[in-house]
């Protein structure tokens, strides 16, 4: 669980980094890795092409009394007072100031049709059962995974959370590809190379990319994940297909010698230049085993064609 002084410095630092970028705002989803590249620890960011947001000095009389409030009536208040100007959504950048004509918030608008809204249940996205007692970190990185389950290049809680008589659901924008950007930003640059605070996700693994061979004769082939020597009891928790047409692939166990069951799964095709949802339902089956991969109607391929396949995993 990260501080909310944290939380906000966040907010500022990446959007102090944008600076002459060519975007008009970002938010942190609160991911972090370090790709032994030589960058250091890097954190993850969406950030927004200039037609999808503007800025705004808000009243802060136009949020109410926020005395006592929790960090997750900014974010609220924020995305109630976009709405009522006739925008999508809002959010603070966590700057504020006084020119003279009492306090104002920093605030970025999002233009209507940007994102999609969606009532998502506590549970669904990991969190508790009364989501307001979770940390805005957590709400953040949580409504990312979502998202990139869903098919979404970005998610964002709007703060909002309801009783529908099923439990709690949170407010969540969910942004299609080619609406956001995911930027990785090492932490040298925005001034927080120390890492997260104890209690942040777990580090996102790069995944890896699966390819194969798949000729109009044989229309399969065998592939194999290998055994991670740092990481022996790694598990997959999902695959999105890089290839344009749907694959079934069937997933082979080899964990320390001991084979297991296959399982079978349809994973949708990926748009252009793009990955397909990820499928997600492989129930924390092990990482190092053996692929099949097959392509339905062979025989409508053209010759050989390489296919490959994203497989997403956990220590």
């Amino acid at each position: 669980m990260a501080t909310d002084e944290y939380i906000e410095l966040r907010f500022r630092r990446v959007n102090e980094w944008i600076g002459p970028r060519p975007y008009v705002c970002g938010w942190p989803n609160f991911e972090r890795a370090d790709y032994q590249d030589g960058r250091g620890i890097v954190y993850g960011h969406y950030l927004l092409p200039e037609a999808a947001a503007a800025w705004r000095d808000v009243p802060a009389t136009e949020f109410g009394d926020l005395t006592g409030q929790p960090l997750r009536a900014r974010f609220s208040r924020a995305n109630s007072y976009a709405v009522a100007q006739g925008y999508q959504h809002g959010f603070p950048n966590f700057e504020q100031a006084d020119y003279g004509a009492g306090l104002v918030f920093g605030t970025y608008l999002i233009a209507p049709g940007t994102a999609e809204f969606r009532d998502v249940p506590a549970l669904d996205l990991g969190l508790s059962a009364d989501p307001a007692a979770d940390s805005m970190d957590t709400w953040f990185w949580r409504a990312g995974r979502y998202a990139s389950s869903q098919g979404f290049a970005a998610g964002m809680p709007s703060g909002h959370v309801a009783h529908y008589g099923a439990g709690a659901v949170c407010g969540i924008l969910l942004y299609p590809a080619g609406s956001v950007q995911w930027v990785d930003i090492p932490g040298t640059e925005l001034g927080i190379e120390s890492g997260l605070p104890p209690g942040g996700p777990p580090a996102r693994p790069v995944p890896f990319t699966v390819s194969a061979f798949v000729t109009r004769s044989a229309s399969s082939s065998v592939v194999t994940t290998p055994a991670l020597a740092a990481f022996p009891d790694a598990t997959i928790t999902g695959v999105r297909n890089r290839f344009g047409r749907d694959l079934t692939v069937t997933h082979y166990p080899r964990h320390a010698g001991r084979p297991g069951a296959g399982v079978t799964h349809s994973i949708p095709a990926a748009p252009p230049g793009g990955t397909g949802p990820l499928v997600s339902d492989f129930n924390g089956r092990q990482l190092e085993g053996d692929w099949i991969v097959f392509v339905p109607s062979p025989g409508s391929l053209t010759g050989d064609v390489e296919v490959s396949f994203d497989v997403y995993w956990t220590p």
